[in-house]
């Protein structure tokens, strides 16, 4: 998990609904914007994973994903992912790779480059 620091507050992710980017991929989607610092959250639904365990395991699973993307590109951004679909065993590897192209992407955008 990640630092308090990192995580999005409920303030941030009304912000990034009300005003930021989004950007699909196939498992998910993001909401990013130009910050200061870097924050991330990501959101489970129960319809997508019924379970609590279901959920936290998903969520660990894509922060634990993230982190070495970050430390390497260290980008300045607030940034929600949305599960659209649920991993399977046969597709974990798959999901991932979506989520990292998904946040080179949002890295590479200029908007997310500038700041407010």
């Amino acid at each position: 998990m990640p630092p308090k620091a990192h995580k999005v507050t409920r303030r941030d992710i009304d912000e990034l609904f009300s005003s930021g980017l989004v950007f699909k991929g196939t498992y998910f989607f993001v909401r990013a914007r130009a910050s200061e610092t870097f924050k991330v959250g990501i959101i489970v639904s129960k319809k997508i994973a019924p379970s609590v365990v279901e959920r936290n395991t998903i969520r660990r699973m894509l922060y634990h994903s993230v982190y070495p993307f970050v430390k390497e590109k260290q980008p300045r951004m607030k940034m929600v992912y949305i599960v659209t679909k649920k991993p399977t065993q046969e597709n974990k590897k798959e999901y991932v790779a979506d989520m990292i192209s998904l946040l080179d992407k949002v890295v590479s955008t200029r908007y997310t480059n500038t700041h407010d």
